[in-house]
């Protein structure tokens, strides 16, 4: 009878488990960006959400393939049509009298200084001449164009009117405020453009969802096994899983750059591996800004991360901010004070977190009149000595090969330009 009872509560509990794994599935698609039955190739293993400002949002993305051998790091921001923010281009310190190459990051700065707004995030963008920094394709920056896009068949722009549009090299630009060119089509009235399939490499792409929604997507690349990089074909099919009815290819390789300035925090950052290990100096660059103000009172609490990871018997400071509304960093609120849910891993001492022998996963929550405002996870893993020896030593063999074939690629551009 006892073992009867033993494996019908075994079967039981296998149902349950596995309506769990179904239900829990269901959610994190529901929560995706990327509509994973649209995937042809990939699935996603794992996705981060960093709200940036009312409207804007950050994603980083892991996607792998079937056997998870293939690993694929994308970065994407997405901007509603009634955002506090908008689109607009750089270039170089902000003058395209005279053509130059600068960081994105560095385009960004120049941006702040020259027009009085708030970046919050920033992508390389034209395809351009790597040798004198003069774009190929249409360049439209402040209403004035100072290339024309014969020499690209494509180009996205903003409108005078704040609209997001994607058009034809030979397409209405006499309402643009903002614009840059493109190669290739990517997703055209919905549907997937399955273009030739051709080399890995890092990609930039953006697109346009039903709703508005402007999708901006960096893709990390020779870089195997943190990231392979994308061909055409896969990028395109990215950008139809991010549900874009129209998207652009941008130039990409080691141009490639993505980054982000997260709530409380008061500058943008390299969130992705740029593909030459330093961010390039580049030509068009695309940026999101606000006009929105410091308002200084508070709103809400934000983590810096949705998950912290430690090893055992390690040290770590759990980064949290009090925000505004706009997401500017202010005074945190008289009281609040940070709880752990499980006090078996380890201490908490201010935002400092230490670890002790034992593994497994905690919730820290900012705690104010006993409600919680905010809560991020705390995993802490054991790693295995021998394991970490020897994947110190393929990763090191792995950066010299891509040192090297960096070095062939920048060669190659630099003796025979785009």
């Amino acid at each position: 009878m006892k073992t009867i009872l033993r494996k019908s509560l075994a079967v039981v509990l296998s149902v349950l488990m596995i309506l769990l794994t179904f239900v829990m599935s269901v959610s994190a698609a529901t929560d995706s960006a990327i509509d994973q039955s649209k995937l042809e190739r990939y699935h996603v293993t794992s996705e981060k959400v960093y709200p940036l400002i009312g409207g804007v949002t950050e994603r980083e993305i892991i996607l792998n393939n079937a056997s998870g051998s293939y690993q694929q790091y994308i970065f994407v921001i997405e901007i509603a049509p009634d955002s506090n923010a908008t689109v607009v281009t750089g270039y170089n310190d902000g003058d395209a009298d005279d053509w130059a190459m600068s960081t994105v990051r560095d385009q960004a700065h120049a941006l702040e200084d020259a027009r009085d707004v708030e970046v919050i995030a920033s992508v390389n963008a034209s395809f351009y001449n790597t040798r004198t920094g003069q774009p190929t394709g249409l360049f439209v920056m402040e209403g004035e164009a100072y290339t024309d896009a014969t020499s690209r068949p494509y180009f996205f722009g903003v409108t005078k009117s704040g609209d997001y549009v994607i058009r034809a090299a030979g397409g209405k630009k006499d309402d643009l405020v903002s614009a840059v060119g493109g190669n290739h089509l990517l997703v055209s009235n919905g549907n997937w453009i399955k273009v030739e399939e051709g080399k890995l490499a890092p990609r930039t792409a953006v697109g346009l969802r039903d709703d508005g929604t402007l999708v901006i997507c960096v893709n990390d690349g020779r870089q195997d096994p943190y990231s392979y990089g994308f061909d055409i074909y896969e990028m395109a099919n990215v950008m139809y899983a991010l549900g874009c009815k129209t998207a652009m290819n941008l130039d990409g390789g080691a141009s490639s750059t993505f980054l982000t300035q997260r709530e409380g925090t008061d500058d943008i950052e390299l969130r992705n591996q740029p593909s030459n290990g330093y961010e390039r100096k580049v030509a068009v660059t695309l940026h999101v800004v606000t006009n929105a103000e410091k308002t200084g009172e508070f709103d809400h609490i934000v983590f810096n991360e949705p998950i912290f990871y430690t090893n055992v018997k390690k040290s770590m400071n759990v980064d949290v901010y009090a925000v505004d509304k706009n997401g500017y960093k202010t005074d945190f609120p008289e009281g609040g004070y940070l709880q752990l849910s499980d006090e078996s891993l380890g201490t908490l001492n201010g935002t400092k977190f230490t670890s002790n022998d034992k593994t497994g996963t905690t919730t820290v929550s900012y705690i104010l009149n006993g409600e919680v405002l905010a809560s991020a996870e705390i995993e802490v893993y054991r790693e295995n000595a021998i394991t970490s020896f020897f994947n110190e030593i393929k990763d090191f063999f792995n950066k010299i090969r891509h040192m090297f074939e960096r070095v062939i690629e920048e060669l190659g551009e630099r003796l025979f330009g785009i």
